[in-house]
């Protein structure tokens, strides 16, 4: 990559490649490529910037989250929702939601992501039992 200073005083970041080639009398020519990519620069950070603001949120919140995939394998769990649950975060990774969903929980809460899934709703909320050795109840959004 090599950043250069444009006529209207702006920076742009170019990608930039150079290839040696000769002619048939054996000189040689360089032939340089130059691909804009000001736009992608300036996108990659505005994305580095929104994933540091969602980690730093999610990691830091007091109510617990999670990324649990459609399967309901745990995906990330923030410090929060592993205290709540009792669980280190490795157990939990070993572990699907499905697993600590207290049994008769369990279709009513399969029922509400199905319909998430298939964009039936945006979201849902449901107050639930966790395993037995909890002994406690959760929200699970």
């Amino acid at each position: 990559m090599l950043s250069v200073l444009a006529g209207d005083g702006s920076i742009k970041h170019l990608l930039y490649k150079n290839y040696v080639f000769s002619n048939p009398n054996g000189e040689q020519y360089v032939i340089a490529f130059a691909q804009d990519i000001s736009d992608r620069m300036h996108a990659e950070a505005e994305l580095r910037a929104s994933e540091k603001t969602f980690s730093t949120y999610f990691n830091l919140s007091g109510t617990g989250m999670a990324v649990v995939s459609p399967e309901g394998k745990w995906n990330a769990v923030n410090d929060a929702l592993c205290k709540m649950l009792e669980y280190t975060r490795e157990e939990l990774y070993e572990l699907t939601f499905q697993d600590i969903t207290y049994p008769e929980d369990l279709h009513r809460d399969l029922h509400l992501m199905k319909n998430v899934l298939n964009n039936q709703a945006d979201n849902y909320h449901i107050e639930k039992g966790t395993s037995p050795n909890l002994g406690g109840l959760f929200g699970y959004c």
